[in-house]
């Protein structure tokens, strides 16, 4: 799982804190049915209640999340998310399966059903999960977004590089993209090898 919680300060040290107590409860109340969409369901649920986000007067604190489940026995990932993205490059592609508009916390809709993807992966497939910290990071001579389009071209251009390797040239990567700007949002990226 890469979770983004929203807040800055104590707030957002709030929201982190009891966002990761509840994702632990569900991963450990639903991890016997490999079900990622039970367990954002849960944590949906929860942050909800705990936070009293059903009253007239709710916060808006919630979270962005993806959601991996990888079963080795039929070589499958399935994936839920809410407003985040999974790259994933196979055979030298990148697929993205696209985030799903799904509020967890804050305007929640408990109607609405958390859509899951399964999809087959093979040995070294590699698969990236990460906040919107990197794609947001305002840099480069117009001071612009880093933005999707160049962390995917950035990504297809070093798929021959080790992981430790790949996070060097991508931390530099950022950093020279930054240059002198402040850093816009927390970052976190992490990077999976099949």
């Amino acid at each position: 799982a890469v979770v983004d919680c929203t807040g800055h300060g104590v707030p957002g040290a709030f929201m982190s804190l009891i966002s990761s107590s509840i994702l632990n409860e569900a991963v450990e109340e639903h991890i016997s049915q490999n079900s990622p969409a039970r367990m954002l369901e849960h944590l949906r649920y929860e942050i909800n209640m705990r936070l009293s986000q059903n009253s007239n007067d709710q916060l808006s604190d919630g979270l962005d999340i993806s959601l991996i489940c990888y079963d080795k026995v039929k070589g499958t990932v399935e994936y839920v998310n809410a407003n985040r993205p999974l790259y994933i490059i196979s055979n030298n592609e990148l697929i993205t399966l696209a985030s799903e508009n799904v509020n967890i916390g804050g305007y929640a809709d408990f109607g609405s059903v958390i859509p899951s993807k399964t999809i087959s992966i093979r040995k070294d497939d590699l698969l990236f999960l990460f906040t919107d910290g990197i794609t947001d990071q305002f840099g480069g001579d117009k001071n612009k977004k880093y933005n999707p389009a160049r962390l995917r071209q950035f990504l297809l251009m070093n798929t021959h590089l080790p992981l430790p390797k790949l996070k060097d040239k991508l931390v530099k990567e950022i950093s020279e993209w930054q240059g002198t700007y402040e850093q816009t949002d927390d970052i976190l990226f992490v990077g999976l090898k099949i």
